[in-house]
């Protein structure tokens, strides 16, 4: 039995009328397509499963509008993945979700619907390749693909490229699909058509309510992640090993991110030219309104050269390596406070409008293209093998008595040995003093030119976006770059940068996540679905979670949250049957922290503890 405690609906952010069209889908009563996309594939005898999906996460009715992976198990996504509109598609920490080679498996997040991934640091969310270790490549499976109703440049009903009924748009600019953090995402980008691959993440048109922290794409088979318009804010991206650009945006996006990582190997780049950021307005580079206006505050992009590789530095790149930074098409992007490394040009500022934009701008607003306070390193370096390397160029008219690096130095844009910086060993490749390599480390020794530098004094920062997605992000930060906000000196747990050799074969605990044993696992799955006890799901919770529990005899039941000091908080009754019981708890009015869950009929007490994380 399914209790309803609570439904919030989503809006596209139109007018109200007697029948909503999604996607092109008339919903005036429940849709019909089938409820539960699962077939068995298979099992290791010890209680993992590994399922199939295909189809659509569907809305049937009020009940049944959210679907739960469950912790531990495998999902193989076969061909196109839709989770609907109005449905919401849980996944638990230490779920692994592989697509389907031959099927180009891919997941898609329609508008209105909601995917709340939550991973932890120690035990993320793996979205990857269903192929053999030893043998994955980039472009293996399709990605993750969220379509928003916030606003972009090109219109309300916009189908993303490749036409596989990814439209996104709308009027809403802090609609909100839901949660993604923790989550690592490998080997996506296979081609839908020719020259129309999918992202790792493709974003089209994702609001402010959404949360995005903590995610890593590796080995893209196109751009690491990619953003159509939409005004999703994020914190902690990685791009490990994309065949495209790291960080894409178009189409009017105009986010706040902060704290991001890129890092490239020498060979792989893409015939479209592998950049560090890519930014348009749009493809004809009008001043189609929004524009694109997004920022990039405290990254650090690690291009090709590598100027460590144990002693020896990486002079000889794939040819197909452009710049850290290409920013064209009267894009009015910003970045600011951040280091870029090694790729054959630093700086291009690509066509009329934004070069003309760039000259007029002296206040840092919104209203242009904005570069500062940045530091580059290794650009172009002595026998780079890329011709025509240069610190800062510029493409399209130029304005009268504009010079771009005169423009760069006023805007307190510098250029440093790599030595100087400090780095302990961003690419893994540096040696101790015994020869050995040591384990990559993101950090900077003490006296770095990193730790002060930093400004938010330009007009567009010094106001940050509000939401949820916006918690965490800080316009006060002394340092450039990581600084010490991104995980302490050395990797965080979820991270993972050989995901070639990873072991992701079923039940294979503590390989691809937290080093734990075997046994540690399976603790904290019974912990969580144990149902002599109460299941919770998701749990941490952010909106919303699950009370699963089963009594012996039907009754009725009192549901009581208590927090960490004893105190009650909320308490409801509900009629119970004899046997499993699944109850949805609001806990969108929580503060975070950690709870007791108790349900009683009487006769039977169940218990478990609630984590309420609304980050």
């Amino acid at each position: 039995m399914k209790k309803l405690l609570s439904i919030a609906l989503c809006s596209l952010g139109f007018a109200a009328s007697a029948q909503l069209t999604v996607d092109n889908l008339a919903i005036t009563s429940p849709a019909s397509f089938a409820q539960h996309p699962f077939t068995y594939v298979s099992d290791n005898g010890a209680g993992d499963t590994l399922y199939q999906v295909s189809g659509h996460f569907a809305y049937t009715n009020a009940q049944d509008k959210n679907f739960y992976f469950r912790k531990h198990n495998q999902y193989l996504l076969s061909g196109y993945v839709f989770v609907d509109s109005l449905v919401t598609l849980n996944i638990p920490d230490g779920t692994v979700i592989k697509g389907d080679k031959a099927t180009k498996g891919t997941l898609i997040i329609k508008r209105c619907g909601k995917m709340k991934a939550i991973g932890t640091n120690t035990d993320p969310i793996i979205f990857t390749s269903a192929v053999a270790a030893g043998s994955r490549a980039a472009g293996d499976w399709g990605g993750v693909v969220i379509c928003g109703s916030a606003p972009n440049n090109l219109g309300n009903n916009v189908q993303l490229e490749g036409n596989y009924g990814a439209f996104h748009g709308g009027t809403n600019p802090t609609d909100n699909s839901g949660t993604i953090k923790f989550v690592r995402i490998e080997f996506a980008g296979i081609a839908l058509n020719p020259n129309q691959e999918i992202n790792g993440l493709t974003m089209g048109s994702v609001g402010s309510g959404t949360v995005l922290h903590h995610i890593q794409v590796s080995y893209g088979g196109d751009d690491a992640f990619e953003w159509f318009g939409g005004s999703v804010n994020s914190r902690y991206l990685i791009a490990y090993n994309t065949l495209d650009d790291m960080f894409d945006t178009d189409n009017g996006f105009s986010g706040f991110n902060q704290w991001g990582i890129g890092l490239s190997s020498p060979t792989i780049a893409d015939v479209s030219k592998s950049n560090g950021f890519e930014s348009d307005n749009n493809a004809g580079g009008t001043t189609a309104t929004p524009r694109t206006t997004a920022i990039f505050s405290n990254y650090a992009i690690f291009g090709p050269y590598n100027p460590d590789n144990a002693g020896t530095p990486v002079t000889s790149i794939n040819s197909l390596f452009q710049t850290a930074a290409h920013l064209r098409r009267s894009s009015q992007i910003g970045v600011h406070n951040s280091v870029l490394v090694g790729f054959p040009k630093g700086l291009i500022l690509d066509g009329t409008t934004t070069l003309s934009d760039a000259a007029a701008n002296t206040t840092g607003a919104a209203t242009s293209v904005t570069f500062a306070n940045n530091i580059f390193s290794n650009i172009n370096p002595v026998g780079g093998s890329v011709a025509g390397g240069v610190t800062y160029s510029t493409a399209g008219t130029v304005p009268a008595g504009f010079v771009i690096a005169d423009w760069a130095a006023a805007n307190n844009n510098v250029e440093l040995p790599w030595v100087d910086l400090k780095y302990q060993n961003p690419y893994g490749t540096t040696l101790n003093s015994t020869g050995s390599a040591f384990a990559r480390n993101f950090a900077a020794k003490t006296g770095n030119p990193m730790a002060s530098g930093a400004s938010f004094a330009a007009a567009r920062l010094t106001t940050l976006p509000t939401g949820l997605g916006a918690a965490g992000l800080s316009n006060s930060v002394a340092y450039r770059g990581l600084g010490g906000n991104w995980g302490g000196s050395a990797l965080s747990p979820w991270m993972s940068y050989t995901p070639l050799t990873n072991n992701y074969d079923l039940g294979n605990y503590g390989s691809y996540m937290a080093p734990q044993a075997a046994g540690a696992e399976r603790t904290i799955e019974a912990t969580q679905f144990d149902f002599e006890n109460v299941a919770i799901f998701p749990n941490p919770a952010n909106e919303q979670t699950m009370f699963s529990v089963e009594f012996n005899n039907a009754g009725t039941a009192t549901i009581s949250i208590y927090n960490v000091a004893g105190q009650l908080v909320s308490q409801t009754r509900q009629t119970v049957d004899g046997g499993l019981n699944e109850f949805f708890f609001n806990t969108s009015s929580l503060e975070n922290g950690l709870y007791i869950v108790s349900i009683t009929n009487g006769a039977e007490v169940k218990s478990n503890n609630l984590m309420v994380d609304h980050n």
